[in-house]
């Protein structure tokens, strides 16, 4: 059934209390629901929460979140939040499924132009905005958590205030033909963590000040001492972490194709580290849009942020296609990290071709060859 937002506005109401009494009505309704934004721009105080079977369609119009809002523009409505903690690690969370965000005609999905401030405590309670990776998973423009059978498309990110897009234990994902524009701290464009499997990323551009896809499975600790990550940035991963099986982390069958974007760090990495894997990822396809280059390689294989990694928890991954314009950082001899693929731990069963350089760094640099196979 479909719900046309305009069809809620009042006087009465902001945007987001027409969005409320539109979601409550379609909740009533089995089945397919079907939210239509359209007509104009829309001004949120908080964030759109989606049942499952929800088609949203943004056509020609800009969700944009208003001034100092700190939340999700989008997520699903199977979080169960901690009223004493709302920023934090949610009390539970619920089955997703069947979720879709459809952008036509130039859609946009905008952060706040005025972001709230907050006294961080690990600085000595100095008050900082809130944007990037220290503030968690909130500032995400979205966050799907345990959802199977999505899509997301058709979209220009802008004004983002940490990761663009983040999922957790999602399945059955096809995002393709997005515009990110990411320029905070830690910007990333479109991440799988722990539990991600079956997803297909095509067609993606724009800047992301940090790595535009990241596959990224560390197994972590789901609470920590005061640090200046302040709050989680994976909520699903204390309830991966409850199941007892360290294979319930791992992200696998993944196939990211047809980025061609600009940034000051990667395009696409594949990380691992305290038992989690990564494997089944078909990379190709992966160009550098800016003629200055950036002080990274474009695609990198490695471990870091915690220990317990295990020769050939990275495997089973092919790269190809892959077109770098990569410069090392003035003043640094950074050689790995100006390849246009690069790693720096034991792999197994990993295959490169076509890879080419178009700046002064290597093609190809590995720490650790074998497991590689390299062709033209």
């Amino acid at each position: 059934m479909e719900f046309n937002l305009q069809d809620f506005l009042r006087a009465d109401r902001s945007d987001s209390q027409a969005v409320s009494a539109c979601l409550q009505e379609a909740r009533n309704c089995p089945g397919e629901k079907v939210l239509i934004f359209s007509g104009r721009d829309w001004a949120l105080d908080e964030s759109i929460l989606l049942p499952s079977q929800t088609t949203v369609i943004i056509d020609g119009c800009e969700l944009c979140q208003n001034d100092e809002v700190f939340d999700t523009v989008l997520r699903g409505d199977n979080m169960t939040l901690d009223p004493a903690e709302p920023y934090g690690q949610p009390l539970a969370i619920a089955p997703l499924h069947d979720i879709r965000i459809i952008g036509l005609n130039g859609a946009t999905i905008a952060g706040c132009r005025r972001n709230r401030r907050m006294p961080h405590p690990f600085f000595d309670h100095q008050v900082q905005e809130m944007v990037g990776d220290f503030w968690g998973w909130r500032g995400h423009q979205i966050d799907l958590a345990f959802c199977d059978n999505f899509e997301i498309c058709g979209l220009d990110f802008r004004r983002t205030r940490s990761w663009a897009l983040s999922f957790g234990g999602c399945s059955g994902g096809y995002i393709h033909d997005l515009h990110l524009n990411a320029r905070v701290k830690n910007g990333d464009g479109i991440d799988f963590r722990c539990g991600c499997h079956h997803c297909r990323v095509e067609q993606i551009s724009g800047y992301t000040l940090d790595d535009t896809v990241a596959c990224t499975a560390l197994y972590g600790r789901t609470t920590t001492e005061l640090s200046k990550y302040l709050f989680t940035n994976e909520p699903t991963k204390k309830f991966l972490h409850a199941t007892g099986d360290v294979r319930a982390l791992d992200i696998h069958d993944i196939s990211i194709r047809g980025l061609r974007n600009s940034g000051k760090c990667h395009a696409v990495i594949c990380l691992a580290a305290g038992g989690p894997q990564v494997y089944n990822i078909d990379i190709q396809e992966v160009s550098e849009a800016s003629w200055r280059g950036r002080g990274c390689c474009l695609i990198y294989l490695y471990t870091g942020y915690g220990t317990g990694y295990t020769a050939g928890d990275l495997h089973d991954i092919s790269i190809r296609e892959v077109t770098a314009r990569s410069l090392p950082f003035p003043g640094e001899a950074r050689r790995p990290l100006w390849a246009a693929v690069a790693s720096n731990t034991e792999v197994r069963n990993v295959h490169l071709s076509g890879i080419r350089q178009l700046g002064v760094g290597p093609a190809v640099d590995l720490l650790y060859p074998d497991g590689f196979t390299v062709s033209d």
